[in-house]
């Protein structure tokens, strides 16, 4: 049965699932005219790119954020409320800030796999996110979503703020007001390297196939990470999610991993890789697909 038919009869985008689809994607070189370019380029619109667009345009650089969908938000727009550890807003509430604590919940509910290091610096980071935010004129309501905004006065544990998508909207309202150029339904296919350095990125255009390439002139933020739609890196980098995780019928099919095999194909650091903690729901579709087949 061909892979079309099958999409019929199962519904939606079926998950990367060839040998090749692992593999590092080589940068290329520069074309002989850009099509586009800004001091920085941001290659993906969830909460970690909007973030960075935002804060580089702050740093008085001209921003390209690149999205592949038809709207940005990223897996972040779908999340269920916003976490943090150590905001002005927790501390005025007399939420304790135990870090030491905090890092060693995660690290028993990751089994010990995650990076203290990273797992630490999130935690940290997070607050000032949050107080960031707020300087910016984000409010926070308790309650709203369905969701507390305190927790007992002697816990260190997690704080629910807002919805996710509360603070994706702000973000994408003040990084338009102070001039981040949005372009939606671009993918970015490969990073662009000349003399060792990587200088910009070809792109995709979703609808019709063109090929755009967008300099960067000072860097490029890959804040596109996400790979669960890809069943043959969850299988080589991550396999606990693979073995242990029944479902991908929840993840946007927009998380195939592309710029991790960007990064990987121009030599990037990595860290973290088979390190999770996993909400597993829905049905699993890999048995639908089989049993289809």
């Amino acid at each position: 049965m061909k892979e079309e038919e099958i999409k019929q009869k199962i519904g939606g985008n079926l998950p990367l699932n060839n040998p090749e689809d692992a593999d590092p994607i080589m940068p290329v070189v520069p074309p002989t005219k850009w099509d586009k370019e800004a001091d920085v380029v941001v290659v993906g619109g969830g909460g970690g790119g909007l973030t960075g667009a935002l804060k580089a345009v702050e740093k008085g650089n001209s921003v390209i954020l690149l999205e592949k969908e038809e709207k940005t938000g990223g897996t972040s727009a779908y999340a269920s409320a916003f976490y943090c550890y150590g905001s002005r807003v927790q501390k005025a509430a007399g939420v304790p800030f135990d870090e030491d604590k905090i890092v060693q919940k995660y690290l028993f509910e990751t089994g010990y796999t995650a990076n203290p290091h990273l797992l630490r610096k999130m935690i940290k980071k997070s607050g000032e996110v949050v107080d960031w935010l707020e300087d910016l004129g984000m409010e926070w309501e308790p309650e709203k979503g369905g969701y507390p905004a305190l927790v007992p006065k002697d816990s260190y544990d997690r704080i629910a703020y807002t919805r996710a998508v509360d603070f994706i909207y702000f973000l994408v309202k003040v990084g338009k007001e102070k001039g981040v150029k949005t372009i939606v339904n671009t993918a970015a296919s490969a990073l662009v390297r000349e003399k060792g350095r990587i200088v910009g990125v070809k792109t995709t255009n979703v609808l019709d196939g063109t090929t755009i390439f967008v300099k960067a002139k000072k860097g490029i933020v890959l804040a596109a990470g996400g790979m669960h739609y890809n069943l043959t890196m969850l299988k080589k980098y991550v396999p606990t999610a693979y073995k242990g995780v029944g479902s991908v019928s929840m993840c946007l099919p927009s998380n195939t991993g592309e710029c991790i095999r960007m990064g990987l194909g121009v030599g990037a650091d990595t860290a973290g890789f088979d390190s999770l903690i996993g909400f597993d729901g829905g049905i699993d579709l890999r048995e639908v697909w089989r049993a289809v087949v």
